[in-house]
């Protein structure tokens, strides 16, 4: 039976009552042309080239990718051919919702490791293998952390997939967020790191493509071919459009992040201000990227407080139980710097508001 995403039916419903969105965690929506679809000859050629763009891309065989509808039809499909009924998931806590749900949704165990504030939200590897159970199938994290920010280096990351594959385990990685911190946003792949890693990604939050849907699974051959066959079952053939649209948009992805980083970082250094100058506040502190987890004083849960001054105040951020923090919020700097200064001054309204 699917799982519903409570987090995501949280954001449709406030999101548009605000006007200062700082919970939204994608820059904002690119005007790229539309592609063009002369020349092609049929659905199946235009999949194909679509699948050995991505494989260009990240330097993987034609059969270790899957274009997919998105990073998160990435995990789904990942699970569904990585996890049986009664199969055990190891998931970071706190964590993105949808990573919790779509295991449920395979009707898979989940058990959590925790990834501690006061340790910076770094991976503790023998902290992950002590959940690791001969039922255990895989252990799933985000990658940079979401909703810290904090990124894990591929050392960390390759060390955790060697350990994980003495144990039979799989590494998934949710790599959606990697672009913010690449060298002018062209991300490399976990994927590369060890046989054992599956890695899921899109363009939706780098590169203002959110509504194209422009994503890929990436792993071993036995792992990406019962995914397609998957994909084939749920959606059969994608839409012409869609694989045209997405091959347009991954050969123009060096033009689209031209200036984003840069961009953030104005935008990061503004949100850092801020922080230092809220005493009741303490943030997860990411060096790059587009959002980070700030923490409450008290244990409270800010959710009330939260859909109190969206009304009040007409600013959003998104409450920290949706990762499992009560305390905290994860805050985005994707609006413009000038709003975002404006959205800032109104969240601290929504705070005294409250006697944070």
């Amino acid at each position: 039976m699917m799982s519903s995403l409570h987090y995501g039916a949280w954001m449709q419903r406030f999101i548009p009552l605000v006007q200062f969105d700082l919970a939204t965690s994608g820059v904002l929506p690119s005007n790229m042309e539309p592609p063009c679809y002369e020349n092609v000859t049929a659905p199946k050629e235009a999949a194909n080239k679509l699948r050995m763009a991505i494989a260009r891309r990240f330097r993987l065989d034609f059969d270790e990718v899957l274009p997919v509808m998105g990073a998160s039809q990435g995990l789904w499909l990942g699970y569904s051919a990585l996890l049986r009924p009664g199969e055990t998931v190891v998931v970071e806590n706190p964590t993105y919702e949808r990573l919790l749900r779509s295991a449920f949704s395979i009707g898979a165990n989940v058990l959590r490791f925790d990834r501690l504030a006061h340790e910076g939200f770094t991976i503790d590897i023998d902290r992950i293998l002590a959940c690791v159970t001969p039922s255990t199938r895989v252990v799933t994290i985000t990658n940079p952390h979401n909703p810290s920010g904090v990124q894990t280096s591929d050392g960390v990351l390759r060390m955790l997939a060697e350990r994980l594959a003495e144990r039979g385990t799989y590494l998934f990685v949710d790599e959606v967020y990697a672009p913010f911190f690449s060298p002018n946003g062209l991300p490399e792949t976990a994927r590369r790191l060890a046989p054992n890693v599956v890695a899921t990604g899109s363009l939706t939050k780098a590169y203002g493509l959110g509504s194209k849907r422009v994503g890929w699974l990436l792993g071993p051959a036995g792992i990406i071919a019962p995914a397609a066959s998957n994909f084939d079952t749920v959606c059969g053939a994608p839409p012409l459009s869609w694989t045209i649209a997405s091959e347009a948009s991954l050969a123009k992805i060096g033009a689209l992040s031209a200036g984003v980083c840069d961009e953030l970082a104005k935008k990061r250094t503004c949100v850092a201000s801020w922080i230092e100058n809220s005493p009741n506040l303490s943030w997860s502190n990411p060096q790059k990227g587009i959002f980070a987890l700030v923490s409450a004083q008290s244990d409270d849960d800010l959710r009330p407080v939260i859909e109190v001054g969206a009304a009040r105040h007409d600013v959003l951020v998104v409450p920290g139980i949706f990762f499992g923090v009560p305390n905290s919020f994860r805050l985005s700097w994707s609006i413009a710097l000038p709003r975002l200064e404006e959205g800032l001054a109104r969240l601290s309204a929504v705070l005294k508001d409250a006697g944070r």
